[in-house]
């Protein structure tokens, strides 16, 4: 009987041993599975971020040259609009000039209208 005990407590043992090894065994192929999709994810989220800096550092690039196109345009059109507000001054003095002329040669021809 002692014999039969031993012999069994021996199969649990070997029993527990086996399925021990099996469920180590099971774990590290799931731990290598997940590392290796782990990996791959990882490889991708790196990769998606250096398409996103690249994009970044592209549309960056971009709002600087717009930045100084619209700073060109600006001095262009304060530009034409000093030549414009100089024209119009020049013109208005042109105008009273020539009201003044006209205004003079008015004069003028009263004066001498009278004297004929």
């Amino acid at each position: 009987m002692e014999k039969s005990k031993i012999r069994e407590v021996e199969d649990v043992k070997a029993q527990f041993e086996h399925w021990k090894n099996i469920d180590i065994r099971d774990q590290e192929i799931r731990f290598s599975a997940e590392r290796s999709a782990f990996e791959t994810q990882i490889m991708q989220l790196q990769q998606r971020l250096e398409e996103l800096q690249q994009g970044k550092q592209s549309l960056t690039n971009e709002n600087n040259d717009l930045r100084h196109r619209i700073e060109e345009k600006v001095r262009e059109f304060e530009l034409q609009r000093s030549k414009e507000n100089s024209l119009v001054n020049s013109k208005q003095l042109e105008i009273e000039e020539l009201r003044k002329n006209l205004e003079h040669f008015k004069r003028l021809y009263r004066v001498s209208k009278f004297f004929l």
